[in-house]
């Protein structure tokens, strides 16, 4: 058994569903080294189940129900390569324990081995788990094992985060990367100083253009998901105006967008459309309503660009269905405000809410007004979502966008709380992506995206494009960020 799985490891992501058969393996006075190596490098806690026999009396048919799927499952795959580790993964389902690092020691004992890293002594928010408390977190194997105390605990690197946050790796729920656009943010350089482990493309690429530009995701060490624009060339560049006619060259685009999601569902999770007046011309609602139609039919979401839009803001909120994503939504632009005139947050944005719409910053460089953000924290309408909007020409710009630290900064001054905040760019935007018990948060066995920040009592000026300043008195500083377990940032000081 231990064989043939170890061919692969992919199995084990979600959870430990073959733990216990591999501890039976390892009771086995006769399985070879090689095989206990196997089981070791797997992080499995290797505790011989025959020995709890209250545990094994309570659960024998299921254990026995068990190694029948398995063995039924290794000698269907000499005839089925395809079949074998998907069959097995996720097919047994025994009693479930909370990962231990062990090993054997030199005298056959247990002992514990050193963690990868242990960041001990920070303030850890986790709003996924609602956990705010000074607490350790330890890393093994690129996977998250505890969170708690660890302080006697062995471990290759530690982290003394005394004094500083520390947070799920966070993830940027709008940004435009380069190569998918000319207009793209170079993905590691930006993110990883940021903090940001995970980014969303805005739909830079469109469906003539996605699987040409898409190569750079699988080997970018930032975790990336796409939306598709419906428009052929999507985005390619600063001031170009999509074409989102739905009639444009008899309405292929629909078959092509389909034929996309048939292939890379998963990495693509939603489609884009700007409804801003320039691109929709005199076309009206009817590429909003198209768009809809066609997210229906490819079982997905659509996110709406609402900033100077030729479609009444309470008229989009109206439209869009649960999940759908209204970005922008602090902007000032036209009807585009989500403030009606009496300066109250607008009653089709409340109704949309309660259907479950979801609600963006989208920042950028001239998306987040001031007067109009301020206005809706103090009435309660906070963002689902905190998206950069990053683009070349945005990032790191002083005042106006900078980066994710800096817009979170931003917030904070704002009345947003820390953990509001946290939330807006860990939990929510991973269960979007649905990824919610993988990253986003510090669960045990989630995916070690880690990041750690230092929270300045500092004056700073920030201003929007309409001209506005505002002085906040908070700066949220990266000092670290984790990718799978590994220390990709850190700053000299820290």
């Amino acid at each position: 058994i231990v064989d043939h799985i170890s061919s692969g490891k992919h199995w084990y992501n979600e959870g430990y569903p073959m733990q216990h058969a591999l501890r039976y393996v390892w009771s086995i006075p006769s399985a070879r080294a090689e095989q206990k190596r196997i089981i070791l490098s797997l992080n499995i806690p290797i505790r011989n189940i025959m020995t709890d026999r209250a545990v094994f009396r309570k659960n024998v048919f299921r254990y026995f129900h068990g190694f029948v799927k398995i063995f039924s499952c290794v000698i269907f795959s000499s005839t089925n390569r395809r079949f074998s580790l998907g069959a097995v993964r996720g097919m047994v389902h025994l009693p479930h324990e909370k990962p231990r690092v062990l090993c054997k020691s030199a005298k056959g004992g247990k002992r514990s081995i050193m963690y990868d890293i242990i960041i001990r002594n920070g303030r850890v928010i986790d709003p996924q788990n609602k956990f705010d408390a000074k607490a350790d977190v330890a890393i093994y194997n690129g996977k998250i094992v505890g969170v708690g105390d660890y302080q006697n605990a062995e471990s290759d690197r530690v982290l003394d985060a005394a004094g500083h946050i520390v947070t799920p790796g966070l993830i940027d729920a709008h940004a435009h990367l380069w190569p998918l656009t000319k207009m793209g943010i170079s993905t590691e350089c930006t993110c990883i100083p940021s903090a940001v482990t995970t980014a969303i493309d805005a739909g830079s690429a469109g469906w003539a253009t996605y699987e040409t530009s898409r190569g750079f995701i699988n080997t970018c060490k930032v975790r990336v998901k796409t939306l598709v624009n419906v428009s052929p060339m999507g985005l390619p560049c600063n001031g170009y105006l999509e074409n989102v006619d739905p009639d444009y060259l008899g309405g292929v685009y629909e078959r092509e967008i389909e034929q996309l999601f048939d292939r890379y569902r998963g990495e693509l999770i939603g489609i884009k459309l700007r409804v801003n007046t320039g691109v929709i011309k005199d076309m009206g609602e009817k590429p909003l309503l198209r768009a809809l139609e066609l997210a229906e039919r490819c079982h997905t979401r659509l996110v709406i660009h609402s900033s100077e839009t030729a479609i009444p803001f309470g008229r989009l909120c109206d439209l869009l269905r649960k999940d759908d994503i209204l970005t922008h939504m602090y902007n000032k632009r036209n009807d585009s405000i989500l403030l009606g005139p009496d300066g109250k947050v607008r009653p089709e944005a409340w109704e949309a809410r309660k259907r479950g719409v979801l609600f963006d910053v989208g920042h950028a460089q001239g998306h987040c007004d001031v007067s109009v953000a301020k206005a809706a924290i103090e009435q309660g309408f906070l963002p689902d979502m905190i998206g950069t909007d990053a683009c070349e020409e945005g990032a790191f710009r002083e005042h106006l966008m900078f980066s994710m630290p800096f817009i979170l900064s931003k917030m904070l001054s704002l009345g947003l709380s820390l953990t509001d905040a946290i939330s807006a760019t860990t939990e929510k935007p991973a269960k979007w992506i649905g990824m919610e018990d993988q990253i986003g948060c510090l669960s045990v066995g989630s995916f070690a995206d880690v990041a750690i920040f230092d929270l300045k009592d500092k004056d700073f000026t920030y201003r929007d494009r309409g001209g506005a300043f505002y002085t906040g008195h908070q700066l949220l500083k990266p000092v670290a960020t984790i990718k799978d377990g590994q220390v990709v940032y850190r700053d000299l000081e820290f």
